[in-house]
């Protein structure tokens, strides 16, 4: 939180140094100087399962110098500059994330995913001082997931608790 660069930040500018089979996920990450997460290049990566707010970069971008495939599922990206971002050697699969509230949600190519919602995801609160992304009750993020190999919430609640998995970094447990 609030680093005077990215958030998560993998990369290399030559294919050799390829980053192959990441797993970035119940993170939540927010008020970064540049980006939320910036992955290039990578091959086989996931980003599931992460909450991602108030960066004044992207929230996700991926690739850039040499060709990324890259999964990003269940993820909340709000208020960001831009939402969701790939440059076009990169193979995205997006679904399931809930991407709203950024001046711009998708760019570079960058499109809304099977399942992807666009609904404000009633944080507990984003006042700066005390933040609390966990979801409320009513959250249009909770049992809106789809299932994933992570099977715990950033605090070490099990997923799925319902009907389906919650998007973002917190299940919620009541």
């Amino acid at each position: 939180y609030s680093n005077a660069t990215d958030g998560i930040q993998v990369a290399s500018t030559d294919a050799l140094s390829m980053n192959d089979g990441l797993t970035i996920s119940n993170n939540v990450i927010y008020r970064n100087t540049v980006d939320g997460i910036w992955i290039n290049p990578s091959t086989n990566t996931s980003i599931t399962n992460n909450t991602i707010f108030g960066n004044t970069g992207i929230g996700i971008g991926v690739g850039n110098f040499v060709a990324s495939t890259v999964t990003v599922t269940n993820n909340i990206i709000s208020n960001n500059a831009t939402g969701l971002s790939k440059s076009s050697n990169t193979t995205l699969t997006n679904t399931f994330n809930n991407i709203v509230s950024n001046t711009t949600n998708y760019s570079g190519g960058a499109s809304a995913g099977t399942g992807d919602i666009s609904a404000d995801p009633k944080y507990v609160s984003t006042t700066s001082g005390s933040e609390n992304f966990r979801l409320q009750p009513t959250s249009p993020s909770l049992d809106t997931g789809t299932t994933s190999s992570v099977t715990t919430d950033i605090v070490g609640n099990s997923r799925p608790y319902g009907s389906a998995y919650d998007i973002g970094a917190y299940e919620n447990d009541n």
